[in-house]
């Protein structure tokens, strides 16, 4: 799967320095699909923070793959975010 910008800047990735605040960018919510708008994009953290449907969604990741479940890693440090970008 390879998330685009829906706005004015189409890319085969999230590019932090062309991405701008108020670009339309599809996601994953709970694993669903959803298209929001950029709001706050942290260069330095390669995160972006996205507004859909009224709610705030803070440091949305990219993924390559998403990573193992929690309870299938004992040391419990890898786990699948609530919303995240998968390329």
């Amino acid at each position: 799967m390879v998330p685009r910008v829906v706005g004015s800047i189409p890319t085969n990735h999230p590019n932090y320095k062309q991405m701008k605040i108020g670009d339309k960018i599809k996601f994953f919510l709970f694993g669903v699909e959803e298209v929001g708008t950029i709001y706050y994009i942290d260069k330095k953290e390669k995160t972006v923070s996205v507004k859909s449907n009224g709610y705030n969604y803070p440091d949305i990741q990219t993924f390559k793959k998403l990573p193992k479940k929690r309870s299938d890693n004992p040391s419990h440090k890898s786990y699948v975010p609530p919303w995240y970008i998968l390329k």
